[in-house]
């Protein structure tokens, strides 16, 4: 894959920065970025949860049934999203040793 076509699937998918979607199981979480995977250039969502612990998954895989018609993750509009607040992004940052670690 080429980067511009990984960058026009990304354009393609529904996947925003700033939306919260719910993973099948019940969590929800904040997308903080669609990016590329350096050595590949699979596009991949960075997500993160209530708890501050950041996720990458491939766009693909993101966007995938589990099950047929249960999709592992569903975008929440606005008047559905929780009440209970989600950390801000420079709460995602974690620091270990010497360096800042995301």
């Amino acid at each position: 894959m080429t980067k511009q076509q990984a960058l026009a699937e990304i354009d393609r998918s529904p996947v925003r920065v700033g939306q919260r979607w719910r993973h099948y199981k019940g969590g929800e979480y904040d997308v903080v970025a669609v990016a590329l995977l350096e050595a590949t250039l699979d596009p991949v969502v960075v997500y993160a949860g209530r708890d501050g612990v950041v996720w990458i998954r491939a766009l693909h895989v993101f966007l995938e049934d589990v099950s047929a018609g249960v999709p592992r993750f569903s975008c929440i509009d606005e008047e559905e999203r929780s009440t209970i607040p989600t950390p801000r992004a420079d709460e995602y940052h974690r620091t270990r040793g010497r360096g800042g670690v995301l």
